[in-house]
């Protein structure tokens, strides 16, 4: 069966996986026709999911691990477009490369990132 795979042009993250659509049908001609400009889509034979794949370049790859370092309350080698959850719940979107816990409660933070190409990860960052 074939997928249809919706995904982001800026980052080729997967935002929707539609099956049993068929590929010439006017149901997929009207979902194709209402997507906004900023998304892509692709027709793909085999299983795709949203957590463990991504699209680069109209193919679906797998998504790897982060590679990150983490010293005290800083983390480092963040790719851009990487989304933080911070452990109040707020989402912030990292495009400089490092991202760091500033607070003036010590402990150990849990921080999740979410980036389109990379496995999404929780990281334990210790402050102060």
């Amino acid at each position: 069966m074939r997928q249809c795979i919706v995904y982001a042009l800026i980052d080729g993250g997967i935002q929707i996986i539609e099956c049993g659509l068929d590929e010439n049908s006017e149901a997929a001609d009207a979902m194709i026709s209402g997507l906004p400009a900023a998304v892509g889509y692709l027709w793909h034979t085999g299983g795709a999911s949203i957590d463990m794949h991504w699209v680069s370049d109209g193919v679906v790859e797998e998504k790897t691990e982060f590679e990150i370092s983490v010293q005290g309350p800083v983390i480092s080698n963040v790719p851009a477009h990487t989304s933080v959850i911070w452990p109040d719940g707020e989402m912030t979107i990292e495009m400089d490369g490092t991202v760091e816990l500033e607070s003036n409660v010590t402990g150990v933070f849990t921080l999740t990132l979410q980036n389109a190409q990379h496995v999404t990860v929780e990281v334990e960052v210790q402050n102060g």
